[in-house]
């Protein structure tokens, strides 16, 4: 077992992840961390038999209570940052439904995507968001040169595969949800204590409508998308956490339009020749690669609709406004939304020190100002024990289902989110870094031993 520090980076959704964690792995590896990164629920079951390390969780609301305090008692480090820290309602709604002040109490950094979010933490946390980097996020390193070139030859590819098209890339998890319209409020939200009051839960239910009659009009705008513009295929990109089969029943006899849930976002924005979409993050990271964007508003809201998506596109409020933008884009006449100065405050890595730079040296300052504390046998003896009963408790429950042939949704769900990281796809993306950048010649990769789904990424010496 290597003594270089372990830092475990999980993925919770491959296609959105993969590749800037990948990245980050590379500059920690390079700084001496070893790195383990993979699937979360695999990692996470490896973590009580490893050495103690640092744990980068992607997320900070109520759900993660738990694996942090394991984590914590197992005398790990656990920094964080949050996936939906980027694209929000409003400060005050993302710090009350999307930071547990209990989690963050627990942790030892946490990584910002820019001034907006860590006014956020800051208005919920008071001195405890001095803990509070302001970082940006590696996947917006990989909206930028050299990193960005990875994906060309995809580019390319995609290109030749599908000729000229339009994307629209959709974000209406919250009423297309994979186990549907009421998912979020009843689980997500009711079963882990998240809504406050009546108050509270209207407001989650007005923004469910709104999120369900905006789903409505973009389903009634592709057969219009279909019509005005034949010469084009039109790919329909759905969010991870969505019903792809909704969306297939929605294009059937559409004879140019295809759902295509496969690989990373940014190679398909490269090769697409304009992006419609509502208040999705892929509309700001179209509007960084300097592609056109459309944000088709069919249904306006003060309160649901997110500002930083909105003012990067070029807004069109009816089918027929989004088709002629849409037109004029394909003919060369408008390209781009006004310039936003906002975008800096949102996203602090769109220029400057990169996210997985200002990441990796905080975390090798987190070892040299706070070493590993001498952990309480007791409570590390406890944290495993009670992680062994979790993990009996879910393999009891996935067996029942199996011998009582329910249908197994988790696991079709899962395999959406997380259809298999191989040994190749990490191999291959270091390669691609390594060679666009001209570092990383050092860095190694070799799977993580009783795993399917997880890899050590460590510096040869």
């Amino acid at each position: 077992m290597s003594r270089r520090p372990l830092l475990l980076v999980p993925i919770e959704t491959q296609v959105r992840e993969m590749h800037a964690k990948i990245l980050l792995a590379c500059f920690a590896a390079e700084a001496g961390f070893s790195v383990l990164i993979g699937m979360q629920s695999e990692l996470l079951r490896r973590a009580k038999y490893l050495p103690r390390g640092i744990y980068v969780e992607k997320g900070v609301a109520p759900p993660k209570l738990p694996g942090t305090s394991l984590l914590k008692d197992l005398g790990y480090k656990v920094t964080a940052w949050c996936e939906e820290g980027l694209v929000i309602v409003d400060q005050e709604t993302y710090a009350r439904d999307r930071v547990s002040a209990e989690v963050f109490s627990m942790l030892d950094a946490f990584y910002a995507w820019g001034k907006v979010q860590a006014g956020a933490i800051a208005m919920k946390m008071g001195d405890q968001a001095k803990k509070t980097v302001i970082a940006g996020n590696p996947r917006f390193d990989l909206l930028r040169e050299p990193y960005q070139s990875i994906f060309h030859k995809e580019a390319d590819a995609l290109r030749k595969a599908h000729g000229r098209f339009i994307l629209v890339n959709t974000n209406f998890g919250l009423y297309n949800n994979f186990y549907g319209p009421k998912y979020f409020i009843e689980h997500i939200m009711r079963d882990n204590g998240r809504i406050i009051n009546e108050v509270h839960e209207k407001f989650l239910q007005d923004w469910v409508d709104h999120v369900g009659a905006v789903y409505e009009s973009f389903k009634d705008l592709l057969p219009e998308l279909s019509k005005a513009f034949p010469k084009h295929k039109i790919v329909l990109r759905p969010h991870p956490s969505e019903n792809h089969e909704n969306w297939h029943e929605a294009v059937r006899g559409l004879n140019n339009v295809e759902v295509i849930h496969k690989g990373n976002v940014i190679p398909w924005l490269l090769a697409s020749e304009a992006l419609i979409h509502n208040s999705c993050t892929t509309g700001v990271e179209a509007h960084v690669l300097g592609k056109p964007v459309v944000a088709y508003r069919p249904v306006l809201s003060d309160i649901y609709e997110y500002e930083l998506p909105r003012v990067v596109s070029i807004s069109a409020f009816t089918p027929q406004e989004t088709v002629d933008v849409v037109s004029r884009i394909l003919k060369g006449e408008e390209m781009a939304a006004p310039e936003s100065s906002l975008g800096k405050d949102y996203a602090a890595n769109i220029d400057g020190p990169f996210a997985c730079r200002t990441i990796t040296d905080s975390l090798a300052r987190l070892l040299l100002d706070s070493p590993f504390e001498k952990r309480s046998p007791v409570k590390a003896l406890g944290a495993m024990l009670r992680w062994k009963v979790k993990d009996s408790v879910y393999d009891f429950k996935v067996g029942v289902n199996k011998i009582i042939n329910r249908k197994q949704s988790d696991a079709e769900y899962m395999k959406q989110k997380v259809p298999g990281i191989t040994l190749d796809d990490v191999r291959g993306a270091v390669a691609d870094m390594r060679e666009c950048s001209g570092d990383f010649y050092r860095v190694q990769v070799e799977r993580l031993e009783k795993t399917d789904y997880c890899f050590r990424i460590s510096r040869k010496d």
